[in-house]
């Protein structure tokens, strides 16, 4: 498996995060086990305060959670095919995700666990659980492009 893809579509270039990835820094640190235990735990539709509370727990867990070295060696390697100045527009296909413009690695990776949090915002968590659908099944990646 690949952490990695490389886009280059046209004057479109950059590199997104894979699934695979994400589920590997579930992995980091026993993450994904905390995170659907407290899920488990709570009654979210019964409590928009719970799901914020929840939410906010689970975030903070995920920013302090560091990314697993092959992904961070996998984006380093990519950005390092950029020039050092260039911008770069960080987001995912969420729809309440509002992209990142960042410059330098040490940027683009606090983007890419921002990405990642994005996904157990409290409207997401409120949004699955409404529908029906398992938690664990929710995946994430994030997408670097050159911003032109």
């Amino acid at each position: 498996m690949t952490d990695v893809y490389v886009i280059e579509e046209g004057d479109l270039r950059g590199f997104s995060t894979t699934p695979y990835a994400y589920r590997e820094f579930l992995k980091q640190e026993n993450l994904g086990v905390f995170i659907y235990e407290i899920l488990s735990t709570i009654d979210v539709l019964g409590s928009t305060s719970e799901a914020e509370a929840v939410g906010e727990e689970i975030r903070i867990s995920i920013l302090e959670t560091p990314l697993p070295r092959p992904l961070i060696e996998a984006v380093v390697a990519e950005f390092l095919k950029f020039d050092s100045t260039t911008l770069f527009e960080v987001s995912s296909l969420g729809v309440t995700n509002v992209p990142l413009e960042v410059r330098g690695i040490a940027n683009v990776i606090t983007a890419i666990h921002e990405v990642f949090a994005s996904l157990w915002s409290d409207k997401a968590i409120l949004y699955r659980e409404q529908q029906g659908f398992e938690h664990e099944t929710a995946i994430i990646s994030a997408i670097i492009k050159e911003n032109q």
